[in-house]
């Protein structure tokens, strides 16, 4: 359901069609953990974020600890 909701309002932020933006969007949600990436999504919408490397600098904050250990 949020996850519609972004895809929306990012249709809507795009130029074109949004195809690579979708096709970012979709690797993001296939490449990390499903809850680090709703986590994400849910924080992108509630601040109107939809610059794909940020959403993505978002989810690897939450993952940090999982998969990397400094």
């Amino acid at each position: 359901a949020i996850l519609d909701a972004y895809l929306v309002q990012l249709k809507s932020h795009v130029r074109g069609r949004g195809t690579c933006t979708f096709k970012q969007l979709l690797n993001l949600k296939q490449l990390y953990p499903l809850s680090a990436f709703t986590s994400a999504i849910e924080q992108a919408a509630r601040y109107g974020l939809y610059d794909m490397k940020r959403v993505e600098t978002m989810i690897l904050r939450l993952v940090r600890s999982d998969f990397f250990n400094l």
